[in-house]
């Protein structure tokens, strides 16, 4: 009876701007309005009013209300005409249709339920239960064609639909309860965030439409979300985060699942979060897949299980992160696979048709990933059971993997149709066996990649009879490439590595390191050592014996260090045994990468036999030398070329082939921190009919024996306990100055000459200028024998320590130089043909004929006597020392001394066509015994010095002048014994010349 009316049945109503009031406070009374038209309008300001009534809840015409505050519920249905306007009720809910028209409205607010409809909607905000919390009133906004909504809540359900078109929200969507959003016939954009439920009450979000744009806000619900695009792709911008189960509820089923659906187009969410529940472990992220033509798309994903398709899809997948409690399977039918999973379970992916690629995959069970058409590329993965990779074109694994994390047989097994490729750095691991087959393609494995078998979680490693936890790699027709791999049978060799080759020439297989119980080859229709193909090694550190046949004449053997502790090592090359760096023509390597071999335990043999063979490393690389406990046996058809090789307590025998000038014998041995060089607690022989150089230390526990085509020795010191035996066949025998070569290193008594230093070159010089030769460690206790070369050479000695030194025969037919010999016995040596040259210290005499040469002596000392003779050329030294007599002959040229002469007896100078020049001091005979100097001569120059004898002085010139110079002395009888003849006179005689002695002094 109070109400406010405003009727217009003819016209329009204007009341823009105005203020209208249902009662003084607007809560009393109603307003009502009895609406024009069709064809009119309906504008009101303000309204506040118990309750407004337009047309009794029917018009027909555009209704605009500025802002209207009721207590009562507000209904209004527009037959024709569009609704604009701002409602707010505090005690009641709000109805509004446009059945022909549209509502637009900046707040929709009620504190009950909120519904609106329209052919068109633009909400700005929809709120029901507004103001009244613990209600649970429903927001319902419908739409025929577009729907625009920013702020939408509810204490109830939230449902946003659009018939015919498209819905968007461009604000946050808040529901107590449900949140249904539906655009059958187009698509739905979300811009903000959207929260379905409480804490208390399952709020499920489901979203259906054409296609789906899902933003980059928040999406979550505490029951299920369920999201759904019928004829398009389903998207999310990057920072997206989809949670089910916000609560994290107890979710046996799947009932609060996280479910993601595109049957026509593709799910595109890289960069988004997908959680099932709020923790990620309760709930499941349930995937639909669309068809073959389009991708699957997810980002990070959270969830107790994720599920594609129920396990099977026909399109790309491609997951940024999968964090599971249950286990992952997926086959793909058709597309590609990409991405990582971390499960408590087991992870199994198929692709049919496509590829497979992962950064990490982490499963608590096993780890399967088949590509039955295409290829793998991997990762990062971790199983706590098996790993089984299989391919049908490639496997391409990098970095750190592990198989068996919490199983102490987890295996790891590659298999590829054609190639595979494990790079690193990092390290392969598995509790298990490790197993690689390859195909058509090379197994490559590089980049300094660790495989590991048999590492348990501990950090340990179990023995391993059986060999179930050994390495395998099973070859293909191509080669194995690994040279910078490093293959590791458990953490202390407990385990074996088995390489499995086709039995073809071609197969090369190439290894890096191998720390294992043993390496062992195998191929197909040859014995069990043997294989056809090449074969080569890096590093090799075994416990038990290996044993290699190589058929091949492609490649050969080529190894950089190979170790048994505990075993032999037994090699055979049809083609080469050598180390890894390809080297200069006529030598197979340089010898800074060569091959070291160590066969350790007490009774190892090292066995090689190959066409040629080169071991050892430069100085600057691994110190440890090749070596056996017991025997080493080098066996080459062509050449051998190897550093410091040790037979400990045997022997060490080099046999080089008869390859020609290819066929090079280099030994070149070097002093490490251990000592070790060529050494053998038995013999070394060194056999080859091409040269040999011993550049390096030698120890030989028995003889030391050289024969090769010419020889090289290095500035070093070689010695043997037994003999020392080095010949040339047709080149030169040759030291570095500085070389210091000793038989009898014990210093035994060696009576029978058994343990004598013996040099022969039949075909070039020996050339040991600078050098050190001792018979016997304290240079007396053996000789050192030289077979001189033919006439066309020459010899040439350093230093000679020995009881004698003794040339074959006593003869040479060349030049001999001698730096500085000292010796115990007699030294005698005619020169049938060359000159000699050189100093000598001997207990014994010393005897030297040159037929037709020259002697050029430095100082020559004997305990007996001294006899030189030059039978054609001049003879010429610089001071002798004999303990009996000295005889100088120059039969057809000159006779010069430089130095003293002295004889413990007589003096006899002899240079019957020639001259004889003085240029010291000359003393014949000591004490009481007559010890006379003759001189007989062409022609005497007798110097300045002083000239004694305690027998008679007898100087003749035959031809030419007898001349002295001033300062001279001559005397006779210098012991002053009687002499009652003329048995000790000083006779003076020049038929053919001037006596000239003026300033002489001359003594009687």
């Amino acid at each position: 009876g109070r109400a406010l009316g405003l009727s217009a049945t003819g016209g329009s109503i204007n009341l823009a701007g105005t203020t209208l009031n249902g009662g003084a406070d607007g809560t009393r009374s109603s307003v009502l309005v009895t609406p024009p038209a069709a064809a009119s309008v309906v504008t009101l300001g303000a309204v506040n009013a118990r309750t407004l009534s337009i047309g009794a809840g029917t018009a027909a015409t555009d209704v605009t209300i500025g802002s209207a505050t009721l207590v009562n519920s507000f209904g209004l249905t527009l037959t024709s005409g569009d609704f604009n306007g701002r409602v707010t009720v505090t005690g009641g809910g709000i109805t509004i249709a446009a059945d022909a028209g549209s509502v637009t409205s900046t707040r929709l607010a009620a504190s009950q339920a909120v519904t609106a409809t329209g052919v068109t909607l633009d909400i700005d905000e929809a709120r029901a239960g507004f103001g009244n919390p613990g209600s649970n009133f429903d927001t319902t906004l419908t739409a025929t064609n577009d729907f625009t909504a920013e702020t939408v809540t509810a204490t109830g359900d939230i449902r946003l639909t659009s018939a015919a078109g498209n819905l968007v929200t461009t604000t946050a969507l808040n529901a107590g309860d449900d949140v249904v959003l539906s655009a059958a016939n187009g698509s739905i954009t979300l811009g903000d965030n959207v929260t379905a439920g409480t804490t208390t009450a399952q709020g499920n979000l489901s979203a259906t439409a054409e296609s789906l744009v899902l933003g980059n806000d928040t999406l979550a619900a505490s029951g299920f979300v369920n999201l759904t695009a019928t004829a398009g792709s389903l998207a999310g911008s990057s920072g997206l985060v989809i949670t089910s189960n916000s609560g994290n509820a107890v979710d046996a089923g799947v009932v609060r699942a996280l479910g993601l659906s595109a049957t026509g187009g593709s799910i595109s969410l890289a960069g988004t979060t997908l959680n099932g529940g709020a923790d990620g472990t309760r709930s499941s992220v349930l995937v639909t897949p669309p068809a073959a033509a389009s991708v699957v798309t997810l980002g990070t994903v959270n969830a107790r299980t994720l599920s594609i398709g129920a396990g099977t899809a026909a399109t790309d997948v491609t997951i940024g992160s999968a964090t599971l409690v249950d286990s992952f399977s997926l086959t793909l039918t058709s597309g590609d696979f990409a991405g990582a999973i971390d499960t408590d379970g087991s992870i199994s992916i198929t692709a049919d048709t496509g590829d497979i690629e992962t950064s990490a995959l982490t499963a608590g069970g096993d780890l399967t990933l088949t590509a039955t058409a295409g290829q793998i590329t991997a990762a990062g993965l971790n199983a706590g059971d098996d790993i089984l990779l299989d391919a049908a074109t490639n496997i391409a694994l990098t970095g750190s993997n592990r198989a068996g994390a919490t199983d102490d047989q987890g295996d790891l097994t590659l298999i590829s149709d054609q190639g595979m490729q494990l790079t690193g750095p990092g390290t392969i691991r598995a509790s298990g066996a490790i197993a690689l087959t390859g195909g058509a393609q090379t197994i490559a494995l590089s980049g300094g990649i660790v495989l590991r078998s048999n590492e348990q979680a501990g950090g340990t490693s179990l023995a391993d009879a059986g060999d179930i936890r050994a390495i395998t790699i099973n070859t293909g027709s191509q080669l194995l490439s690994a040279t910078s791999s490093n293959l590791q049978g458990g953490l202390a060799r407990q385990s074996r590595v088995f390489v499995n080759v086709p039995n073809a020439a071609a197969q090369e297989s190439q290894l890096g390191t191998v720390r294992a119980r043993g390496l062992v080859f195998t191929s197909a229709g040859q014995a069990a050592g043997t294989t056809a193909g090449s074969f080569r090694l890096v590093d090799g550190l075994l416990t038990e014996s290996f044993s290699l046949t190589s058929l091949t004449n492609v490649q050969g053997v080529r190894i950089g260090r190979l170790e048994t502790t505990a075993g032999s090592i037994s090699i055979t090359a049809t083609n080469n045994i050598s180390g890894l760096s390809p080297g200069a023509a006529g030598r197979l390597l340089t010898t800074l990468q060569g091959a070291t071999f160590v066969a350790g335990g007490a009774n190892s043999d090292l066995t090689l036999s190959g066409q040629t063979i080169q071991l050892g490393n430069s100085a600057a690389a691994d110190p440890e030398a090749s070596r056996a406990a017991r025997n080493v046996s080098l066996e080459a058809t062509q050449g051998i070329d190897i550093i410091g090789v040790t037979a400990t307590a045997g022997t060490l025998d080099i046999t080089a082939g008869t390859g020609g000038e290819a066929a090079t014998a280099t030994v070149i041995a070097r002093n490490d921190v251990s000592g070790d060089g060529l050494r053998a607690g038995g013999t070394i022989d060194i056999q080859t009919p091409g040269a040999a150089s011993v550049l390096g230390p030698v120890v030989a526990g028995g003889d030391y024996t050289v024969s090769a085509r010419s020889l090289t020795l290095g500035s070093v010191a070689q010695s043997a306990a037994g003999a020392v035996s080095l010949t040339t066949t047709a080149g030169n025998l040759s030291g570095t100055a500085g070389l210091v070569l000793t038989s009898n290193s014990g210093n035994l008594a060696d009576a029978g000459l058994v343990r004598a230093l013996s040099l022969a070159a039949t075909g070039g010089n020996i050339a040991l200028a600078g050098t050190t030769l001792n018979g016997g460690a304290n240079g007396t206790s053996s000789a050192v024998q030289v077979t001189t070369p033919a006439a066309a050479f020459a010899v040439t000695l350093g230093t000679v320590n020995a009881r004698a030194l003794t040339f074959a025969g006593n003869t040479a037919t060349t030049d001999v130089t001698l730096g500085t010999a000292t010796l115990i016995d007699d030294f005698t040596l005619t020169l049938t043909s060359g000159d000699f040259a050189g100093s000598i210290t001997t207990d014994g005499s010393i005897s030297i004929t040159a037929d037709t040469g020259e002697i050029n002596a430095g100082a020559l000392a004997a305990d007996g006597s001294i006899g030189l003779t030059a039978t054609v050329g001049n003879l010429d030294a610089t001071t002798l020392t004999a303990g009996t007599d000295l005889s100088l002959t120059a039969t057809a040229g000159d006779l010069g001394i430089t130095g003293a002469l002295s004889a413990g007896d007589d003096i006899a100078l002899s240079a019957a066509a020639g001259s004889i020049t003085l240029g010291g001091n000359v003393t014949a005979g000591t004490g009481n015994t007559q010890g006379d100097l003759t001189a007989t001569a062409a022609s005497l120059d007798l110097g300045n010095g002083t000239l004694a004898a305690t027998g008679l002085v007898g100087l003749t010139s035959t031809a030419g002048s007898l001349a002295g110079s001033a300062g001279l002395v001559i005397t006779s009888n210098s012991g002053n014994a009687v002499d009652a003849g003329v048995v000790r006179a000083l006779n003076l005689s020049a038929t053919g010349g001037s006596i000239s002695l003026a300033g002489t002094t001359l003594n009687g």
